[in-house]
């Protein structure tokens, strides 16, 4: 905790003016590390700031973040295309007892973004706005389920889709029971 100090006149010498400002005495304790937490505040009510502790990390004299904020307002953030790589596919055995490479179901559809021909097409072979949706039925019980890219997906590339799932039972006159499986996909993985 060794700070800079000013220069001072020799022994004998009248007093003068430091020819040093203190704003290049700030710019040097920075440069050397040193951090004043004496008139630093924080939160409401207001806290002084000490070295073991000084609050939430946002822009130093704005307890509540910036006035105006540029962020998304009331926007999906854009995800980038992901192609489908090696550990997406399964090795899975078909009827005549021979093995293949069986890609992900239902596809996974980047949602974020409008729909647009495939790559390589020069006329889309689905002109729609929307993007199309895969139904998991069997008889009147259904799975809803839309694979979504997660932020940060951590370990195994081909866990970074999940999302939830949901059972929904069709019972005659049209009425159906809606459950919740899972919040997210992967957990039903074993």
């Amino acid at each position: 905790w060794a700070a800079v100090a000013l220069p001072s006149a020799p022994a004998g010498a009248p007093a003068a003016t430091p020819a040093v400002s203190s704003t290049a005495v700030a710019i040097a304790n920075a440069a050397a590390g040193i951090r004043f937490f004496g008139r630093a505040t924080f939160g409401f009510p207001e806290q002084k700031a000490t070295p073991k502790y000084s609050g939430i990390h946002c822009h130093p004299g704005r307890p509540f973040g910036y006035k105006n904020p540029r962020k998304r307002q009331d926007k999906v953030r854009r995800l980038p295309n992901v192609r489908l790589q090696h550990y997406d596919f399964d090795l899975t055995m078909s009827t005549g007892g021979q093995f293949h490479f069986r890609a992900p179901f239902p596809p996974r559809v980047n949602r974020t973004i409008e729909v647009k021909a495939p790559w390589g097409a020069h006329k889309n072979p689905w002109p729609t706005t929307e993007h199309k949706t895969y139904k998991m039925q069997w008889k009147n019980i259904e799975y809803v389920y839309e694979p979504r890219l997660m932020r940060k997906p951590h370990g195994h590339g081909g866990r970074r889709w999940s999302g939830p799932v949901t059972r929904v039972e069709h019972h005659p006159g049209g009425q159906k029971t809606t459950t919740l499986v899972t919040h997210d996909r992967r957990l039903l993985d074993h």
